[in-house]
C-alpha cells in the first residue's frame, strides 16, 4: 500500500542552510568512526599506557 505524501518547499536563511548540512557531514563522520572502532579487532589499549602517552603529549607541547 502507497503512502499518502505531500511535498513542502521552505526557504531557509543560507548561513542555517550551511550550518545543518555541515552538522549532517560531522554526524555520518562520526557514525563512520564509530563503526570503525566496533569493527576493530585489535585487543583494548590499557587504560594507564594510553593516559600516560596523552600526558607524554601534552607535556611535550608545553615545553615546545
Amino acid at each position: 500500500m502507497m503512502a499518502d505524501t505531500s511535498m513542502l518547499h521552505v526557504r531557509v536563511d543560507r548561513q542555517l542552510k550551511t550550518d545543518a548540512a555541515d552538522s549532517t557531514a560531522d554526524a555520518v563522520w562520526f557514525g563512520a568512526k564509530v563503526h570503525e572502532a566496533l569493527a576493530d579487532t585489535q585487543p583494548p589499549a590499557n587504560h594507564e599506557q594510553v593516559m600516560d602517552e596523552v600526558q607524554a603529549l601534552i607535556d611535550r607541547k608545553r615545553r615546545a
